[in-house]
């Protein structure tokens, strides 16, 4: 294995995504904050833990907290010794260490799986040798050349926005779990069946159980394309799942206190009594008319899967039959999200990837279509990484519950006020406040109260002396014992809230003018910077969303 320019840039791109758009959602709050008590509290005590006093809806596994706390210790150490005796006041940089931590180990896997796919492919089109050098040609199927299959996958995945986005994201999807299906995917690839099935089935009991819909996919194709047989399938199944079950058993009952694995816990809870549709319903084709296309865009890599069905290796077609399975199974269950189906992303990419690399390596420019299918080819991957960073710049605006942290905890430290408490309601909690971006109590004495219970917030609410809340007004907060005569606003935090249309409108169409004058500026490298800027901060629309309260008056 040869370490390459994309396998690099991949890291890096991820780690912009990370480093513009710091913040995390609820979706991504139980793993955080499990990181962020196992790292700070130990295993041995647990009566500090944040899930014992915010549970959530259903229970969630520890191992993949746990997982990522013994990768980021050393990276931990690494930067104190970086820091030395200067303390940080938040942990906001263990939460990045965190979740770059959850991006490299997803990087990683998808570079092994990109580096088996190429394994595969050489050896189908005979590029691949033995340790003599000689040519091994017992799988050649044609005469066509694939050696850049391998990096069209990269440019696929690495210009998409939610793969790189979400990929260092704590969410339960990304956490181990994505890793491991690209694992298991890359053992298809190695035709290492019965490991893949056995490691899916792992995962599903652990982490996912919508993994299973793969494994099962997994499991299907191998038995109908010959490659392994039914006995030997069950039994790696039930190695996958009886190691599972103990495993999530054996911690995450000691976690939870209390005897469950959560998995299967959420799989009844969600699925069995149907509280899923709680959160939407969609369709049956909604993955296929609404999340695919937006996954996929341009839709270059997806377009391209028919033509490549045509002569990809029988491995390839297992993986990617096997992912348009379990997009399909999942279809069936009412409630819908894209992340549901991120595992079988990666296969559609592969599929595309090698149609990818036969038309740029094997069509010659004979005539017009020829030249087109070859200007699009390299034109896709800017184009939607084009796109994803204009989704980036937006996306990023959609965290103000960790904006309004991060400017409060700056005026604290500015204002050098010591030993107060504010409260947090659930709109900033949900939307990028952690418990990592948390100043230090034993040198600020701050105290961040996230009361939800309204019997409870009114009985404590003189005891605060800031408050974070959606409200406008203290008025609005209908609580008995808030006013807007005993606080004032000191900070507001705004949000993304859609594209200005008219100011687009007036600047391209209505004013005709202009548009020469736009193509005068993008050649002009002075003035061309700030101009780009004034037109991306003018086309979007923000308006304030929390309001940083201080108390004035207190009784």
């Amino acid at each position: 294995m040869t370490w390459t320019f994309l396998e690099s840039a991949l890291l890096v791109v991820a780690s912009l995504h990370l480093i513009k758009a710091p913040y995390t959602k609820v979706e991504e709050s139980f793993n955080l904050q499990a990181i962020h008590d196992i790292i700070n509290y130990g295993i041995s005590d647990i009566s500090r833990y944040d899930h014992l006093q915010f549970p959530g809806a259903v229970p969630r596994t520890f191992i993949g907290a746990l997982i990522v706390s013994s990768f980021l210790k050393p990276f931990l150490w690494v930067s104190s010794l970086w820091n030395g005796s200067d303390a940080l006041p938040t942990q906001l940089e263990t939460q990045l260490l965190a979740r770059g931590v959850i991006g490299l180990i997803n990087c990683l896997s998808i570079i092994y799986l990109k580096e088996q796919y190429q394994a595969l492919v050489d050896r189908e089109s005979g590029a691949a040798e033995d340790k003599e050098g000689n040519k091994i040609n017992t799988h050649i199927k044609n005469d066509f050349s694939f050696t850049s299959a391998g990096n069209w996958f990269l440019l696929f995945f690495m210009s998409s926005f939610h793969m790189m986005f979400y990929c260092s994201r704590p969410l339960p999807n990304f956490v181990i779990a994505f890793s491991l299906t690209n694992l298991a995917l890359a053992m298809v690839l190695k035709s290492k069946y019965e490991w893949s099935i056995c490691i899916l089935a792992f995962a599903s009991v652990v982490f996912r159980l919508e993994i299973a819909a793969l494994g099962v996919g997994i499991t299907l194709c191998c038995v109908y394309f010959k490659k392994v047989s039914i006995l030997k399938t069950a039994k790696f199944g039930v190695m996958g799942l009886s190691l599972g079950i103990s495993l999530s058993l054996f911690i995450d009952s000691y976690f939870w206190q209390n005897w469950g694995i959560p998995e299967i816990d959420s799989f009844i809870f969600n699925v069995v009594e149907g509280n899923s549709s709680n959160w939407g319903t969609e369709s049956f084709f909604a993955y296929f008319n609404k999340y695919i296309p937006m996954l996929f865009l341009p839709p270059t890599a997806l377009i391209l899967n028919y033509t490549a069905l045509k002569f990809a290796p029988t491995d390839l077609k297992i993986v990617a039959f096997a992912s348009y399975f379990h997009i399909i199974i999942l279809s069936l269950q009412p409630h819908k999200e894209w992340r549901f189906i991120v595992y079988s992303v990666p296969s559609i990419m592969l599929l595309g990837s090698l149609s990818a690399a036969y038309l740029w390596e094997n069509v010659k420019v004979e005539n017009f279509m020829n030249a087109l299918y070859l200007f699009s080819l390299p034109a896709t991957p800017l184009l939607s990484f084009a796109l994803s960073m204009m989704f980036l710049y937006i996306s990023r605006m959609n965290y103000p519950g960790g904006d309004a942290l991060f400017s409060f905890n700056n005026y604290i430290i500015n204002q050098n006020v010591t030993n107060a408490t504010v409260h947090i309601s659930v709109p900033p909690c949900m939307t990028g406040v952690s418990l990592f971006g948390e100043l230090d109590y034993d040198r600020y004495g701050i105290k961040y109260d996230r009361t939800e219970n309204i019997q409870s917030l009114t009985s404590l609410w003189n005891t605060f002396d800031y408050a974070i809340l959606l409200e406008p007004s203290m008025d609005s907060l209908h609580l008995e014992t808030a006013n807007d005569k005993d606080w004032e606003v000191i900070q507001t935090t705004q949000m993304f809230m859609g594209l200005n249309y008219t100011y687009i409108n007036d600047l391209f169409f209505n004013e005709e003018r202009n548009i020469p004058e736009i193509f005068r500026v993008a050649f002009t490298n002075r003035t061309f910077g700030p101009f780009f800027t004034d037109l991306v901060e003018n086309s979007i629309v923000k308006s304030d969303i929390f309001y940083t309260y201080k108390r004035i008056n207190k009784d």
